[in-house]
């Protein structure tokens, strides 16, 4: 109930922030009617048929997951220098070690803690953290 209150929510935004009522934006309120219907069928009905819906919310096609909308693109990298942390990068996701270690070595702050040296060891989990040890 709490998720499709935050969807409603975002509809709203959207009217409010001058956003337009596209193909989009029938495909996310018909999404919410179906969502809410098992909980409030009564109310999933009636806004089904308001909304153009054919026959009954209850008969109709569930809502299909894509995972590729749900996954970000971009990550938080955690940046530390002798385990501790020192630096958060927005990086792509899948970025290999040394395109990591790359990214890392690019940062001033990591720069000062490293006093000018190479990493001696260099310890990565993708798309979580890497740590630099001098």
């Amino acid at each position: 109930v709490a998720a499709l209150m935050e969807l409603a929510n975002a509809l709203e935004e959207h009217l409010q922030g001058g956003g337009s009522r596209a193909a989009a934006w029938d495909f996310a309120v018909r999404t919410l009617v179906l969502l809410l219907n098992p909980m409030a069928p009564h109310l999933g009905e009636e806004l089904w048929e308001r909304t153009g819906g054919v026959g009954l919310a209850a008969d109709a096609a569930w809502p299909e997951y894509e995972a590729a909308l749900a996954t970000d693109p971009t990550v938080t990298l955690v940046v530390q220098v002798n385990g501790v942390r020192r630096e958060a990068l927005e990086v792509p996701r899948g970025l290999s070690e040394a395109q990591a270690l790359e990214r890392a070595l690019q940062s001033e702050r990591v720069a000062h803690f490293l006093n000018g040296d190479k990493p001696s060891r260099v310890f990565y989990v993708p798309d979580k953290l890497i740590n630099l040890v001098p």
